[in-house]
């Protein structure tokens, strides 16, 4: 449509209709590849444009009407290139914008025991890690630092809370428990290694749960890791899955224990 000129003159309303779709179908053709292809595809338009008035215009136009064609396009270029590269340039980086944080579901506790427990519990969690962050990559140059959501604090305040109410416990506070149990998160974090053509996530995390009470205090150490190699650069996708199949595998293992239940049960025993 955009390339359709009539090889009969036309004068009037009839003309100025058709000149203003041709520069309409010009304008939306031209943000289109730009946008899409950038710069070099807005040119390359510019380039075809040029040699299709050069060579065709006897087919395409009247003599003299591809300058005005090719003229069109060339005033159109001074006003839309800082336009059109601008809007490419703000998609592009929108789509590359990668989240900085990685979002994690703890599983509930797939069975309980079925005892009625007299101690009740008050549950704190302690950050012990080195860093803030749970992974870091470097992307297009710029350092990438990745938190969780929630933060892990909160994330091992719910399991320990659902361990020990499965477990037929009940949660208090400082002031009325029997036992206090605190989890000293010593590491979540899943360590990035970019290579040219392959990337190496190795994750760890590990966990102490300390139960006290004025009868005396128990500790047990729970961890997990994994390693992971894929093709090109690591994103979000692949941190997210590795780290959280290490997160889940704790969580799995402290639903499982018993020795920190019956360690509560004997401190909180009169």
């Amino acid at each position: 449509m955009w390339l359709s000129f009539s090889t009969t003159k036309k004068c009037g309303s009839n003309a100025s209709v058709k000149r203003v779709i041709n520069s309409c179908c010009f304008d939306i053709l031209f943000l289109t590849i730009s946008i899409n292809l950038g710069y070099k595809g807005y040119t390359f338009l510019i380039n075809f444009a040029r040699i299709i008035s050069i060579h065709f215009s006897p087919l395409l136009s009247p003599k003299g009407s591809y300058r005005l064609f090719y003229e069109d396009i060339m005033k159109r270029h001074h006003t839309l290139s800082l336009l059109t590269i601008l809007a490419g340039s703000l998609l592009f980086a929108g789509c590359q914008t990668q989240p900085s944080t990685l979002t994690f579901t703890p599983p509930a506790p797939v069975a309980s025991m079925a005892v009625n427990q007299s101690a009740v519990v008050f549950v704190t969690v302690r950050d012990s890690r080195p860093q803030s962050e749970v992974s870091s990559y470097v992307a297009d140059g710029r350092l990438v630092k990745l938190s969780a959501v929630p933060s892990v604090s909160e994330l091992f305040q719910q399991v320990q809370q659902q361990d020990l109410i499965s477990k037929g416990f009940r949660i208090g506070h400082a002031q009325n428990a029997n036992v206090s149990v605190t989890v000293d998160v010593n590491q979540f974090y899943a360590n990035v290694e970019q290579g040219n053509l392959r990337y190496n996530l190795d994750s760890k995390v590990q966990v102490t749960v300390h139960a006290q009470s004025a009868k005396g205090h128990f500790s047990k150490n729970i961890n997990a890791s994994r390693t992971y190699s894929g093709a090109f650069s690591a994103k979000n996708p692949e941190i997210q899955r590795v780290l959280g199949e290490t997160f889940n595998e704790v969580v799995r293992s402290i639903y499982q224990d018993r020795e920190v239940a019956n360690a509560i049960t004997t401190l909180a025993a009169p």
